[in-house]
């Protein structure tokens, strides 16, 4: 975490509903980089899901605005950045796209 540039992009996968108190602790982390950021709402059914995650997160809606960050379903798209079964997840989870690959986002 502790490495992301502004010239990084995250992506970035959390459930619908409710963030909770770990989706916070891992959102606001995640905020605070400079980085572009891609939110991907898994089980997200509606444009109106997406907006109650992004609201019960906090995500500024400034940055939404300007692009710096995209709210989106996710429509499978999990299996293109990991090999992880979704089973062994903890969500929310967060990648950095490399020029070949994702990493994995380590929080210590």
């Amino acid at each position: 975490l502790n490495n992301i540039r502004a010239s990084d992009r995250i992506i970035f996968f959390a459930t619908a509903g409710k963030c909770d108190a770990h989706c916070h602790a891992v959102t606001s982390r995640i905020l605070a980089t400079p980085a572009h950021i891609d939110i991907f709402i898994i089980d997200g059914k509606t444009e109106n899901d997406i907006y109650k995650w992004a609201s019960s997160a906090n995500i500024p809606i400034d940055r939404v605005h300007v692009k710096q960050i995209t709210l989106n379903f996710e429509n499978n798209y999990l299996p293109a950045i990991t090999t992880t079964p979704k089973s062994l997840l903890e969500f929310p989870v967060a990648f950095v796209q490399g020029k070949n690959e994702y990493q994995q986002v380590i929080f210590q």
